[in-house]
Formats: structure tokens, C-alpha cells, sequence
């Protein structure tokens, strides 16, 4: 059956400053598409006031990439996997924050965070039940061709050639994608760091699930 394209609403694009690329390794080429630009880098001096990633401890991104997946079309079901993930490399940022979080000024100053580039091992499991079940053998993968791009990746059968670059994926066998997540800086209420993720939210994404907020273990 067929599943749909997994878009960024535009009237969650201005309220969201979480971004999303994901590239699939030895993927077929096309015609770039037009994107937003992501946020710049804090200043030096900004940037300085904001410790290492790594200084944190182990972070598991795995629950933001999951963010990052389609779901199916009607009961919202994942059909991707996440293996392993690993970061490559993180940089120090100062962001703005969403919509949903500015209540008071204090709230809708900018945070500090992180730009978060990694690479992760997905696998696809078909949805064997229910309203979305899924018989196909082989499945088009698409993702937005330029970084930091604010579109999410599809999974679908519609043509996007001309803003997507695609290739295919096959049942339970494993495909490599680097990607980009977006994190913010935040204390869990003992003193101890936290970090937040924006949901990513494609076409289908409810709303209930859009605003609320995601985190990263650190361990």
C-alpha cells in the first residue's frame, strides 16, 4: 500500500527550530530542493559558555532520530528501526527556542544547545497487521538533498525526484544514514544536564505528539 509523503507542516516550520537531514549512503542523485536554512552558530564568545558534549557523559541519540522516522498513514505506527547511532561530531550552539515554549520572556530567550551530526544504522520492518499493513517487498527511501534542511525524510511511492534524493530499501535488511538532530541544553530539575529534542513532525504527526518534549539520556 501506499505511504504517504512525511513532510514538515508550514505552520509548524516557523514554530520549530529542530531540523532534520537524514542521507542514505550510496543514494541516487537529483535536483536540489528549496530549504530553510538552519540556525547559525553561537558567536565565539557564546559558544564558549557552553560545555562539550562529550563533557556530559554517554548520550543516546536514539530516541531523537526516532523522532526523525515516518509513521504510518492512519494508526501512526513506526516502521523503522534504529539499530545503533553514533555521534560524529557536535557543536556548541545558541538557538532559538519553539513557539510552544516562549510562555514569559524569560522562555523566549534563545537557548543553548547543540547541532548533533551522526551516523545510524536503520533497518525496515513491515507492518504485518491492522489498517497499514505493509506487503510490499521493496520500499523507495527519499531525504531532502541539502543540509540542515528543515524537511523530514519520506517512505513512500510517489514520485519527488526533483526535491528528494531516493533510493530502495528491502524487509529486514539494515541501510546506513548519517544524519543531523538539533538539541537543547536544559537542567532536569536536580542540577544535573539534560537534553531536550523538539519533536520532528511530519504531515500525520498528531498534535498531542508535536508539542510535547522528548529527551536524551545521558548516562
Amino acid at each position: 500500500m501506499k505511504i504517504l509523503v512525511s513532510v514538515l507542516s508550514r505552520s509548524l516550520v516557523s514554530a520549530l527550530p529542530v531540523f532534520a537531514l537524514l542521507h542514505l549512503s550510496a543514494c541516487n542523485s537529483s535536483t536540489p530542493a528549496e530549504t530553510t536554512a538552519a540556525p547559525a552558530a553561537a558567536a565565539p564568545a557564546d559558544a564558549k559558555a557552553i560545555p562539550e558534549l562529550a563533557s556530559l557523559g554517554s548520550v543516546d541519540i536514539k530516541p531523537g532520530i526516532e523522532l526523525q522516522l515516518p509513521t504510518s498513514f492512519l494508526e501512526h505506527k513506526q516502521y523503522l528501526s534504529v539499530l545503533s547511532a553514533q555521534v560524529v561530531k557536535a557543536t556548541p550552539m545558541v538557538m532559538p527556542v519553539p513557539a510552544s515554549w516562549a510562555v514569559g520572556t524569560a522562555a523566549a530567550l534563545p537557548q543553548k544547545g547543540y547541532r548533533i551530526n551522526y551516523e545510524a544504522q536503520l533497518v525496515w520492518k513491515p507492518i504485518t497487521v491492522g489498517l497499514d499493513a505493509q506487503t510490499a517487498t521493496k520500499m523507495p527511501f527519499g531525504l531532502p538533498v541539502k543540509a540542515d534542511s528543515l524537511a523530514v525524510f519520506y517512505a513512500d511511492d510517489i514520485e519527488h525526484e526533483t526535491d528528494f534524493s531516493t533510493s530502495t530499501v528491502e524487509p529486514n535488511k539494515p541501510f546506513k544514514v548519517t544524519g543531523t538532530l538539533y538539541a537543547y541544553l536544559q537542567n532536569d530539575g536536580n542540577n544535573r544536564p539534560t537534553l531536550v529534542v523538539f519533536p520532528y513532525a511530519h504531515h500525520n504527526t498528531p498534535t498531542s505528539q508535536a508539542l510535547t518534549k522528548h529527551y536524551l539520556p545521558i548516562k
